[in-house]
């Protein structure tokens, strides 16, 4: 039986639920939901984005070269805990 391959670890640049905009989409954000790997055009890391909140959102396959870290995955997790430590 075949050994799987283990996706090599994401470059540091984009981390799955960092928040991101599109530049070639104005006015679009999306949450980064997948580390796809190396797969793009000459290599290129590719990240899967969903463009919504809601679960069944659209989703598109982005080269990390292509969009904008609006807000980090730590950043969002660090305003919730200070609103969860606020409502207590």
């Amino acid at each position: 039986m075949a050994k799987k391959k283990k996706k090599p670890a994401p470059p540091t640049e984009l981390n799955i639920g960092d928040i991101v905009e599109l530049p070639a989409l104005p006015g679009f954000r999306g949450k980064v939901i997948e580390y796809r790997g190396p797969i793009g055009s000459g290599g290129r890391e590719l990240y899967r984005i969903r463009l919504g909140k809601w679960r069944h959102a659209p989703q598109i396959e982005v080269p990390a070269n292509q969009t904008v870290v609006i807000r980090t995955a730590a950043e969002r997790a660090a305003a919730k805990a200070k609103r969860d430590l606020e409502a207590s």
